[in-house]
Order: structure tokens, then sequence, then C-alpha cells
């Protein structure tokens, strides 16, 4: 099954490279399938052989206080299971020579990041030093699954927002910049 994950993984490299006349910046899964334990060593690999110089391996921050409210606190056990997982690639990844961000935040807001848990989140991040990667889903139109695109869109883009970037030295990156 692994040969079948591999090859698919592979043509989707290909096909993007075709599109874009490029390499991705980074290597990521949807819904954090690389990380299952039969799969995380062909990610690191797929990454490494196709000189993609990075990929997600989302460990979130571990602490209760980044919790907007009780909304989010659902996903805390889910939050868990993906940090644990993430552990072994960001390894496999660091001795392959492929980056991968220092910490992870907004797996537990998925879809609902809004103003107040942004600027709630930054001063941790802040805290944390290193290079952080923050999930969001920001878009012009809101998605089926409760995925509140417009409301994170107006939370990046926001002033307030803005302003606690720079009060926490946060400085806003691509993968493609990580070194």
């Amino acid at each position: 099954a692994r040969r079948f994950v591999r090859a698919e993984w592979r043509a989707q490299i290909y096909r993007f490279t075709q599109r874009w006349g490029r390499l991705p910046s980074h290597l990521d899964s949807h819904q954090h399938v690389a990380l299952i334990p039969g799969l995380m060593r062909l990610y690191v690999e797929l990454a490494a052989e196709s000189g993609i110089h990075a990929l997600r391996a989302p460990r979130e921050v571990r602490d209760l206080g980044d919790l907007p409210g009780p909304r989010a606190f659902h996903r805390l056990h889910e939050t868990l299971v993906l940090s644990q997982l993430a552990e072994r690639p960001r390894g496999l990844a660091r001795r392959a020579g492929v980056s991968v961000p220092d910490s992870f935040a907004g797996f537990r807001q998925s879809g609902r990041m809004d103003e107040s848990a942004l600027l709630a989140l930054l001063p941790r991040l802040g805290e944390r030093g290193g290079i952080a990667e923050l999930m969001v889903h920001p878009g012009s139109a809101d998605a089926p699954g409760g995925y509140a695109r417009k409301q994170e869109r107006d939370a990046l883009m926001s002033p307030r927002v803005r302003a606690a970037l720079a009060a926490h030295g946060l400085q806003l990156g691509r993968f493609s910049d990580l070194p």
C-alpha cells in the first residue's frame, strides 16, 4: 500500500510542478494524514528526494492558556494526539535536512479563528521564540463544515492584530522563508 501512496504523492508533486513551474514551498497533507505512522517516513523521504525544503508537522502549543474558550476545548484530545504524532516526522525531517516550524498553533480554533482568539494566541507565540506556524483558513466565502473563512480573513487583516504582531516581535512569513 505504501507504494501506491508514494506514487500518488509523487504524482501530486509532479502535477504541482507542471502547473506552477516550480516545486511546492512545502509538503502538507489533508487532515494531517501524513502523520499516520506508516506514512510519516515516506512523507519526509519524498520532501528530501524532491528537493522540497520544508514540511508541516503540527506540534500544537500545549498550554491550556491559549484556549479561547469552551468551544475549542473539545479539540484538546485531538490536539494532543496530533502533537504526539508530529514528533517523529519532525525529527526525521531535521535529520534529512528538511525544515519544520518550531511550533504550531490554530488547530483547536481551526475554521473559527477570530480577532480575540488571535490576539490571545499571539503573546504565547512570541514567548516561545523560533518559527511558529499559525493554521488559518481565510477566504472571501465561508465553507461547509463551519469554516468561517471571512471571519478568519478579517482577523488576519485587523489593525489590532497587525499591531500585536509587531508588539510581540512576530513577523509574518511563508514556508519558503524557512531556513
